[in-house]
């Protein structure tokens, strides 16, 4: 989700890392687990910090396919999204030492990034999720749409349909499968934000804020966005 507004707080402090960690260890609280600058991710739960030989490693929940995906990834480096207690969303990243039954060994983060001003929460919509948008000049585009907040969204565009930063989108439509049948969300117009190559598909991920939409929209796809989260937690929960 695009948020030029943000400022993040950068925390170095050894100890206060040692005491966020302890506290999504002891709460149960669950991660995105991801391989920065790939669509690759899962949900995981932070199991302990373990002390070897005056070392400390950080053990992580074995996901399913985890191992298999680093194999393709030679830095090993991997980025893990979380809530504080107090809702404000943080991330930070690692590398993996090594992947045994007992769970993910990595090495413990030496900086957790706050993001202070965060004012949307982003989920990852259904399969089948799609975004329709008119280009300049008035064709009409379709495409994955990756994820989704109440401020904006992203989405994956094949290679040849050239989007720019600053662009805009009008007459855009979500359209979200839910149960047997699908939600419709219509957004006036829409700003491009941010565009990225996938390095490990044939796509570009574009990212977009909802510049133009009416106050009722927005509160129906707030509403619909921390649904979702809490049915994932729900159902990850143990």
């Amino acid at each position: 989700m695009p948020e030029p507004d943000n400022e993040n707080e950068k925390v170095q402090d050894a100890i206060a890392i040692h005491n966020s960690i302890l506290y999504l260890i002891e709460s149960r609280i669950p991660l995105k687990i991801e391989f920065p600058r790939t669509r690759l991710f899962w949900t995981t739960f932070l199991l302990e910090i373990k002390n070897i030989h005056h070392e400390s490693f950080l053990l992580i929940d074995n996901v399913r396919k985890f191992e298999t995906a680093l194999a393709n990834r030679p830095d090993a480096e991997i980025s893990l999204e979380f809530r504080e207690k107090s809702g404000v969303p943080c991330s930070f990243r690692t590398k993996v030492i090594k992947c045994t039954p007992e769970g993910i060994w990595t090495e413990i983060p030496k900086m957790i990034q706050r993001i202070q001003k965060r004012q949307y929460f982003r989920i990852e919509p259904p399969m089948g999720s799609e975004i329709t948008f008119h280009r300049q000049g008035g064709k009409q585009e379709s495409a994955r749409l990756l994820n989704v907040s109440a401020g904006g969204g992203a989405f994956a565009l094949k290679r040849g349909i050239d989007l720019s930063v600053g662009d805009l989108l009008p007459e855009v439509e979500l359209n979200i499968p839910a149960d047997a049948r699908s939600i419709i969300f219509l957004i006036p117009e829409a700003t491009v934000r941010r565009v990225e190559k996938d390095y490990d598909y044939e796509r570009m991920v574009i990212a977009i804020e909802f510049t133009k939409i009416p106050d009722h929209t927005r509160k129906d796809l707030l509403a619909f966005v921390l649904r979702t989260q809490r049915e994932i937690i729900r159902k990850i929960g143990r």
